[in-house]
């Protein structure tokens, strides 16, 4: 894996951010994924990242009432770039009142349940975790869908946590087909943590963690310099 980042000027990383999330011009504040949210929906993306932020906070979501309603709002800012993906993969929630969203909160309950209270960074413990998220019945986050079980855990451990998707690969220099592997993410974990330690001092203040600061830049790089010189594999991790 190589580091992209030695050039990234840190001092826009939001703007470069918004930038990037406003050419998708798919974020809409009115979609009924939001519904949790009632009246006072987020207007962006980064609005709502903020805000999943401290609802899925340990003090916050203890008293939660409608888990599923937040975990939708989740899954709508996990794909509401990706166009239809979008709908298709909200839907394995069920509509509300059915019978199958009933089964998603009971699912999603017993998810949250199982979630320790804090995480270390420490591979081995995350890895485990990964493992035991992707044996639950949890809609659209059970198997080896690393993608969305890694973004629900980063909500959960923003300090610990790095979100693993295909456009995170292409910035680092491997195939985005890759995203569902969990050996890749076993490689990408400790990696990420170098890049946020790596690059920590350079970052200007912000509400992300360096963990989160570290993916938005990847997203907004993704592979925008073109494939991996055989010269920068040389500072491969």
């Amino acid at each position: 894996m190589t580091d992209p980042l030695g050039p990234f000027d840190w001092s826009t990383i939001h703007e470069q951010y918004d930038q990037k999330c406003d050419r998708c011009e798919r974020f809409d504040p009115d979609s009924p994924h939001l519904l949790w949210f009632g009246l006072d929906r987020p207007r962006s993306d980064r609005e709502l990242y903020y805000r999943l932020i401290a609802n899925f906070s340990l003090q916050n979501r203890a008293i939660q009432e409608d888990l599923t309603g937040l975990y939708e709002c989740l899954l709508y800012w996990k794909y509401y770039s990706q166009g239809g993906i979008c709908p298709r993969n909200i839907s394995y929630l069920g509509n509300r009142g059915s019978e199958l969203r009933s089964q998603s909160d009971e699912s999603i309950c017993e998810a949250f349940a199982l979630m320790p209270e804090t995480l270390v960074r420490c591979a081995p413990v995350v890895l485990a975790l990964v493992k035991r998220l992707s044996k639950l019945e949890l809609p659209c986050a059970g198997g080896c869908n690393l993608p969305t079980q890694t973004t629900l855990l980063h909500f959960l451990y923003p300090d610990i946590v790095p979100i693993f998707d295909k456009q995170v690969l292409k910035a680092v220099g491997v195939d985005g087909k890759l995203n569902h592997s969990f050996k890749t993410f076993e490689r990408y974990l400790p990696f990420s943590w170098s890049l946020a330690d790596r690059y920590q001092a350079r970052m200007s203040q912000g509400d992300e963690t360096p963990l989160r600061r570290i993916d938005m830049a990847l997203w907004v790089h993704r592979g925008m310099h073109g494939p991996v010189s055989s010269a920068r594999r040389a500072g491969t991790a």
